[in-house]
């Protein structure tokens, strides 16, 4: 499963297709996550209570698992 994720990953960040998250790549993806986190936090708390998520759902966004929130630091860059 992690092999898809990473796949899945770079596939759709990956822009300039070197196999590797950059910085700025990086970037985006936070980003991206932050504002779909924003959009349904309607509680502010930081992370997706079981409603947000049934919302988040609802519009059909995709939600991997129970109590998503921020990432924290970011991690290594992907690669081979």
């Amino acid at each position: 499963m992690r092999e898809y994720r990473k796949a899945k990953i770079l596939a759709k960040f990956d822009t300039d297709r070197d196999g590797v998250l950059s910085d700025p790549e990086h970037e985006v993806m936070i980003a991206k996550h932050a504002a779909r986190l924003k959009k349904f936090d309607t509680d502010g708390s930081g992370r997706l209570d079981p409603e947000e998520i049934k919302a988040a759902r609802a519009a059909d966004v995709k939600i991997r698992k129970l109590g998503a929130g921020p990432c924290g630091p970011p991690p290594q860059p992907y690669s081979d």
